[in-house]
């Protein structure tokens, strides 16, 4: 049985907004002139309404948004060129945007937990991310998790239009 989705309020998709622009919390509600208990607030409701995991990562979060198309995706960073994403990449960006915990992350992405931080890194710096929850919003962008074949795919260099 699939958990209900429920969509999220206006307000919650300004905070989804900034979220997937890779800003954090305290950045979130320095912007809206909230405070950064009441972003906290929205976060935890939206991972209600989009079933995810209680306390999530913030990527998880993100993925599901884009997912469910409840927030538009992020442009590419502008001095990115074209970008070739291998199976290897596909395969660890899709462990960034499924699980929290650093180990899961690992074994989903059939690398060692030692190279995870490395392989993460320069995933990151290939796109241009500021830093992981950023990297699974531009993964949607770049169509990295729509259901095709993932064998060396490129992809443009170009926003994705419309909501993942």
């Amino acid at each position: 049985m699939t958990a209900r989705i429920k969509p999220i309020t206006r307000t919650q998709k300004r905070v989804a907004a900034l979220l997937v622009l890779g800003l954090v919390q305290d950045d979130i509600a320095a912007k809206m002139n909230v405070g950064p208990d009441t972003v906290k607030a929205h976060m935890r409701d939206m991972r209600k309404r989009l079933a995810c995991p209680p306390g999530c990562d913030r990527r998880v979060l993100v993925h599901a948004l884009l997912t469910h198309g409840q927030v538009d995706s992020p442009p590419l960073p502008s001095n990115t060129a074209t970008i070739r994403v291998s199976p290897a990449d596909r395969l660890l960006w899709r462990a960034l945007a499924a699980h929290s915990r650093a180990e899961d992350i690992a074994l989903a992405a059939r690398i060692s937990h030692h190279s995870l931080r490395e392989r993460t890194a320069s995933l990151r710096q290939m796109v241009g991310a500021l830093d992981n929850t950023h990297l699974v919003a531009l993964g949607h962008t770049l169509h990295v998790f729509d259901d095709e074949p993932p064998a060396g795919a490129s992809r443009p260099a170009g926003p994705r239009g419309g909501t993942a």
